[in-house]
């Protein structure tokens, strides 16, 4: 998969467009940028002068594997993931 970040400028800035995995631009953008994953999930943290991707002042950039973990606390908290999956196994006796 290949992760991006699209940017626009307006008023001399640029802002955030959008972003994802195997992204397909149909609006016109200014500048595109092949980002690892955690990067890309975090876009929201980053600003962009042009030439340097930064992290925002006071924004902390999380590790694909710490963000795959909050993830799913947030699910389970959303009643979307069981916190100990139940096992559709089923026992033979012989």
């Amino acid at each position: 998969m290949q992760w991006s970040i699209a940017y626009k400028l307006v008023n001399n800035q640029y802002e955030l467009e959008s972003y994802g995995s195997n992204m397909v631009i149909t609006d016109e953008v200014d500048k595109v940028l092949p980002v690892d994953e955690h990067v890309a999930r975090q876009a929201n943290k980053l600003e962009y002068d042009g030439q340097n991707l930064r992290l925002k002042p006071g924004e902390t950039l999380f590790s694909l594997e710490e963000l795959i973990d909050l993830q799913k606390q947030e699910d389970i908290r959303n009643g979307i993931y069981p916190e100990t999956p139940k096992s559709n196994i089923v026992k033979v006796e012989l």
